[in-house]
């Protein structure tokens, strides 16, 4: 964790740059728990790699995520 906090990676998904709002708006998804699965995987994204919490960034990888589940 505190390798986590020294690098300023987010710890929950409200300290991602998109919300689920967001997701919904951008993606033309319904509030469900696909938004939150989504969230969810992009927080471990950015604890991985804190430079890819980015607005654009995180919304394309949503949009490939989505692209995969179908």
């Amino acid at each position: 964790v505190s390798k986590e906090l020294a690098d300023n990676a987010p710890l929950t998904t409200r300290d991602l740059e998109i919300d689920g709002h967001t997701l919904m708006r951008e993606l033309q998804l319904t509030p469900g728990r696909i938004v939150g699965e989504l969230l969810v995987e992009l927080l471990a994204l950015v604890t991985e790699e804190p430079a890819l919490n980015d607005k654009d960034t995180l919304l394309q990888r949503a949009r490939e995520l989505v692209g995969q589940r179908t």
